[in-house]
């Protein structure tokens, strides 16, 4: 009968055991990947203390994640039995990765992902490095840029007033550092970002875009989180994240660079410009069809990259820029818009 206890005992006892068999399965294959698989990211060291590792990354009530002020880690990758990198990102006390320039002049800002931060290469050769260095009079250059990051980073900081100390003297142009991918970022399906900010499209709200709070907030952030720590689980996450933005999160990522865009201009009376690494794509070439638009200004890296040296100019088994490509990108942007 349906109302039989031993019958509702056995299967309570069978579903206990499926759940107890998932939980060792998924302990098997998280050990499993520690003993064979390479460390999929990058480790973050003490430069003093090479086995001690630090911490990196600290909760942001604005963005949901930022490096912490005032601190110099060493960042090792490995894979395939070799070192990928093993450089050192310098993080100065205004939150920011050191970049050299005039504090007291007219600023340049450079916003965005891992490629303006420069990840896997030195402090002394990331974009906005080698663009201050071609500058004729010293500027206030300031890398915004971090990893991960996408364009509701960028709006959100501008909008909460973040950028306004770093820039005494004004602003001259911005740059936001821009990738296909952006799109997925944008909608929350970044798997690092569980509480970045979150937003819509909405026609009625300035831009066309509306804040609505972090991604998620607590228990689930707490529940992402600690799926991140799970690596098949993560790698799962991975999986679905590189998936190809949709329409909509093509232009939910559009209209946020049109409000970044709008914010530069009303607070710092100055222009944006996108720097976007074009793939080639048709669906690229209606992301940046729409950006046209909405009246962003944007400029393609294959002008001074070409898409068939892209494999040439990225560091092997990673895929991030190296010093070269780093070194063309800074000096095209000083030659275009730092006279």
């Amino acid at each position: 009968m349906e109302g039989d206890p031993r019958r509702r005992a056995s299967l309570g006892a069978r579903s206990t055991l499926i759940v107890l068999g998932a939980g060792i399965a998924l302990a098997v294959a998280s050990l499993a990947w520690y003993v064979l698989a390479d460390e999929p990211r990058a480790i973050y060291l003490d430069p003093a203390h090479a086995d001690q590792r630090v911490a990196y990354l600290q909760p942001d009530a604005d963005l949901g994640y930022a490096p912490p002020p005032g601190r110099t880690v060493r960042a090792l990758r490995r894979r395939n039995g070799r070192v990928v990198y093993d450089v050192l990102y310098t993080i100065g006390n205004d939150g920011l990765r050191a970049t050299p320039g005039n504090p007291h002049a007219p600023a340049f800002l450079f916003f965005g992902d891992s490629c303006a931060f420069g990840e896997g290469v030195e402090d002394d050769e990331t974009t906005p490095v080698a663009f201050a260095r071609a500058l004729a009079v010293p500027g206030n250059v300031r890398n915004l840029g971090f990893h991960g990051y996408g364009p509701h980073q960028t709006v959100r900081e501008l909008e909460v007033g973040r950028v306004d100390a770093l820039v005494p003297n004004g602003v001259r142009h911005a740059f936001y550092s821009d990738l296909p991918a952006h799109g997925a970022r944008a909608a929350g399906r970044a798997p690092w970002d569980v509480t970045g900010p979150r937003y819509v499209v909405d026609d009625a709200a300035a831009g066309g875009v509306r804040f609505t709070g972090p991604f998620h907030a607590a228990p689930v952030s707490w529940l992402l989180s600690a799926v991140n720590h799970i690596p098949p689980l993560r790698t799962l996450r991975e999986i679905l994240y590189h998936r190809p933005p949709n329409a909509a999160e093509r232009e939910l990522h559009a209209r946020l660079l049109a409000r970044a865009g709008a914010l530069v201009r009303e607070r710092f009376r100055a222009p944006l410009t996108v720097v976007h690494w074009d793939d080639g794509s048709p669906d690229d070439e209606l992301f940046l069809a729409r950006l046209a638009e909405l009246g962003v200004d944007f400029r393609r890296v294959s002008e001074v990259i070409p898409l068939d040296r892209r494999a040439a100019l990225a560091i092997p088994d990673d895929g991030h820029p190296t010093p070269s490509a780093h070194l063309r990108l800074g000096l095209w942007l000083a030659h275009e818009y730092g006279r």
